[in-house]
């Protein structure tokens, strides 16, 4: 009796399961019985909603939130902005910058890994992006940021908001807050989407802009008309601006500010506008956890190295004080005012070039922007800082431009910093005019050094596991780079033996590259 009623069970239990087993075969999965991670699977995960139009379908309710909420966007997905690989810049700006071309195949050369497009060189202008309201064209950047994605460079462009005539006609300044916020944040979501190359309304090619800087140097006096609003407006402007950005690309890194260490600034206006900016940012973003934006500063006299090092900490102190201190900072534009009359200009240039990036770097400004790749008749003969010459200021002579002992010298930095690991920088002296880093190449001791003083200095280099060390001029052995005929040969190199894993070098004025043989 009990052997049946068990049989009977067991038979049960098999029909019920054999049951249950069809209707799951043949019951259409829900979302979450559905494998995650397809585009097409329905579910708008955690890849897809940080840039939800990788997958239109899967994250339709977020696109049209944002549609209709553009100041509510979706959070960015990075939360500590980072500048990336990007050690090397060049600004397009010059006499050369007409002929972007030219100009970029100058800038690949060099050994940059990032252009930057600012100003009338590039730079996205609002008014010329969109000239009449709801009109836009973008033909005269997507020429320029297309080619200089053909020659492998990376893109950093400074966004202007200046505002076209029909949104503020009667405007006596370059850049106001707009007076129509929305359609201003319109083209500022448009250009993001344009060059952010998902291959969704591209431009054609899909060039990518990874760095977008907001229009900088609002401290601008003496009558100049740069910015008509207040700290306050600037402030609401980059905060939105920089939530624009974050929606149509959560990847771009995003920067400000510049202003406070160009030439001629007054202490004063420190506290009167910088500081009330970013008090101001502050304070619009105390709840939101995913703000960080990049630092970028500015810096035109680099003929002396110790007051380039105050101004490093001035601001990296300044950024304490509002409550920024762990936002990165890069040097965006640096270069030196310098006559074309200097009759030493192109050796000046090729010094400056190597020791204000190799003190950025060591201070931990990863990258550095140099201001001009060609001096520019704009700027006026007493602001000359290209790599790239010309005899005179005429643009009849343009033809005639060469390369300076300025290009050399950065050429030959580019190279010789190859397999840097920049998370292992020492500085080994930065006092009494006296300068030595120790960078780790491949794995082992590299070095640069110079002296300020007017007398050489003897200097020992230690840990050295090889026999010998290469010993390499910074600056090229001629008077002006139309001597140099042959760049392998145009730095004076020696070699030195090591005793008892150390090194005597001697310090000059001309920066040295010290490497292991």
């Amino acid at each position: 009796m009990n052997k049946k009623i068990i049989l009977i069970a067991i038979i049960s239990i098999l029909i019920i399961a054999t049951g249950l087993g069809v209707f799951f075969v043949f019951q259409k999965p829900t979302l979450t019985q559905t494998k995650n991670g397809k585009c097409g699977d329905g579910v708008c995960d955690a890849k897809e909603k940080s840039k939800p139009k990788l997958c239109p379908k899967d994250c339709q309710e977020i696109i049209s939130d944002t549609q209709k909420n553009p100041e509510t966007k979706m959070e960015p997905s990075i939360k500590t902005s980072q500048k990336g690989t990007s050690h090397f810049i060049i600004s397009i700006a010059g006499f050369l910058g007409n002929n972007y071309e030219s100009s970029l195949d100058y800038i690949k050369e060099s050994g940059a890994d990032d252009v930057r497009f600012m100003s009338r060189w590039g730079g996205m202008h609002w008014e010329k992006a969109e000239p009449q309201k709801g009109n836009f064209d973008w033909s005269f950047f997507d020429e320029r940021y297309l080619a200089a994605k053909q020659r492998g460079l990376k893109i950093m462009v400074t966004l202007y908001p200046s505002s076209p005539q029909w949104d503020n006609p009667n405007s006596e300044y370059d850049h106001e807050y707009p007076t129509d916020i929305e359609e201003y944040l319109k083209f500022v979501r448009m250009a993001t989407e344009r060059y952010d190359g998902d291959g969704k309304d591209d431009a054609p090619g899909s060039p990518i802009v990874s760095d977008w800087i907001l229009m900088e140097e609002i401290e601008r006096g003496d009558g100049q008309k740069w910015w008509g609003g207040t700290p306050a407006q600037y402030a609401d402007l980059f905060v939105k601006t920089y939530y624009a950005i974050k929606s149509a690309n959560p990847d771009a890194t995003i920067g400000t500010y510049g202003a406070n260490n160009w030439l001629g600034i007054k202490k004063d206006w420190i506290e009167t506008i910088t500081k009330p900016v970013f008090n101001e940012i502050k304070k619009i973003t105390s709840d939101k956890n995913d703000f960080a934006f990049v630092y970028s500063m500015h810096y035109y006299q680099t003929q002396d190295m110790h007051e380039y090092l105050g101004n490093i900490n001035f601001v990296k102190n300044m950024l304490n004080d509002v409550g920024l201190k762990d936002n990165p900072i890069i040097m965006e534009d640096i270069a030196p005012f310098m006559k074309k009359t200097d009759p030493q200009k192109e050796q000046k240039l090729a010094k400056q070039i190597i020791t204000s990036h190799i003190i950025s770097f060591a201070n931990n400004l990863k990258t550095v922007g140099w201001a001009q790749l060609s001096d520019g008749f704009e700027y006026g003969e007493n602001f000359e800082a290209g790599i790239i010459s010309t005899p005179n200021m005429s643009k009849k002579d343009m033809e005639k431009s060469f390369k300076n002992l300025g290009f050399y010298s950065y050429k030959l930095m580019t190279e010789k910093m190859e397999g840097i690991d920049w998370n292992d920088i020492k500085i080994i002296q930065e006092s009494d005019g006296v300068y030595i880093y120790q960078f780790s190449k491949n794995g082992r001791p590299f070095w640069v050094a110079w002296n300020d003083n007017s007398e050489s200095k003897q200097t020992t280099l230690s840990n050295i596991t090889s026999s010998q060390v290469k010993i390499t001029q910074a600056v090229p052995k001629y008077e002006s780079g139309k001597d140099v005929t042959d760049y392998n040969t145009a730095f004076a190199t020696e070699i030195k033996t090591v005793q008892n894993n150390t090194a005597s070098v001697t310090l000059g004025d001309v920066p040295i590259f010290v490497e292991e043989k």
